[in-house]
């Protein structure tokens, strides 16, 4: 983030409050780190460019997990996924994860690493929470079947009020393509059967108890959010 400014910070925390092995590092690619055809995306030459200009903000010599930002509609999902794979033999990363994609495309990715003995993803970081739960409907069963492990992203929905005026409080909403783009923007409805069950939000409403709170423990307790 922050053309690789969270980088070169958590880099400077390492190297004067931890040691490496105790800590798991975690990194991603695809957005756009620099002008030009090759400062973004998933090509070859993207990969293996971002990847090290990461360990040298870093100042470390691999990553724990090597995370795959978003889908690349214009690469090839092949070259994307050897060009991973290489990473892994090189030693530069232990693991690779994805993030935020629709169901069929990881489904296709897992299928083919597997098909070329290419390493496959081991996470998925997707976004997921109280007041967006699209994921249940494929994409953590598809994870629970394949083993794959899941990091929810904006767990608390970017912040947005959940406590216990929340019916009397209605924010906006904005509603994103997979590929991050804002699709369209409307007024949250809380009262939609798809955001919360009745019955525990009305327990929670009585305790006065903040949702904010509920909705961290939902994310945990939830067995589609621990697959």
């Amino acid at each position: 983030y922050s053309d690789g400014t969270s980088e070169e910070i958590v880099g400077r925390a390492l190297r004067n409050m931890a040691k490496r092995d105790d800590v798991v590092i975690a990194t991603k690619v695809h957005q756009r780190m620099r002008p030009g055809p090759n400062g973004a995306g998933l090509s070859r030459k993207a990969i293996m460019s971002e990847m090290d200009a990461s360990l040298r903000r870093l100042g470390v010599d691999y990553v724990d997990l090597y995370q795959i930002h978003r889908w690349d509609y214009g690469t090839p999902i092949e070259e994307t996924l050897e060009a991973l794979h290489d990473l892994v033999k090189a030693g530069k990363t232990r693991y690779l994860g994805a993030s935020s994609m629709f169901a069929w495309q990881f489904a296709k990715a897992l299928h083919i690493a597997d098909a070329r003995g290419w390493t496959r993803f081991i996470s998925m970081q997707d976004y997921l929470n109280l007041l967006y739960r699209e994921e249940e409907r494929e994409m953590l069963p598809l994870c629970r079947s394949e083993g794959i492990g899941v990091l929810p992203w904006s767990p608390l929905a970017r912040g947005r009020p959940l406590c216990a005026n929340i019916r009397e409080t209605p924010p906006v909403v904005q509603l994103s393509t997979k590929t991050g783009r804002r699709k369209t923007s409307r007024p949250w409805n809380p009262s939609h059967p798809d955001l919360f069950p009745k019955r525990p939000l009305i327990r929670v409403r009585r305790r006065r108890r903040c949702l904010r709170v509920w909705g961290r423990g939902w994310g945990w307790r939830s067995p589609n959010g621990r697959p």
